[in-house]
């Protein structure tokens, strides 16, 4: 068991089916970059287009549902806007909120969450306690090697 800030971590095997894999996108950073923009350059700048086009701009509370491919441990992608950088507490609430709210609608039950940063710990883990009475697990991972090893609990 690690200890983050905020955050329990447990480690995994990494093995576990994940329902879909999810990140953040801030409004305004062209092109995505981190998790995002590997996301975007392994499914051949799908979420570039989606930006460019106006059909997702990274609105906090904004989400979209990308199919992943064969290139990814899990057949979705759930991209969730954050609003403005830097990232405000209630802008990190609304993306947590309508990612989660995503999350029920598709009735996932296990997904691979990017941590953005360290300050998104404790959020993370506060809604996780939330969702957890449906049985909602998240394995975290940060910056650009989005296979999960490690579990938020």
């Amino acid at each position: 068991m690690i200890q983050g800030k905020g955050a329990v971590l447990e480690e995994t095997s990494g093995s576990a089916s994940i329902d879909g894999i999810g990140v953040w996108v801030p409004a305004g950073r062209r092109p995505p970059r981190g998790a995002a923009g590997e996301i975007d350059w392994l499914l051949e700048g799908l979420l570039s287009r989606l930006i460019l086009s106006e059909r997702f701009s990274g609105k906090a509370g904004e989400v979209a549902l990308l199919a992943a491919g064969r290139r990814f441990p899990a057949p979705w992608v759930l991209v969730a806007g954050v609003g403005n950088e830097p990232v405000s507490p209630g802008n990190a609430d609304r993306a947590l909120k309508a990612f989660f709210a995503a999350c029920a609608s598709l009735g996932w039950k296990t997904v691979a969450l990017e941590l953005p940063d360290e300050s998104w710990g404790e959020r993370i883990e506060r809604r996780l306690k939330k969702e957890a009475g449906r049985g909602f697990r998240a394995e975290w991972f940060q910056g650009r090697g989005f296979l999960p090893q490690s579990t938020l609990a």
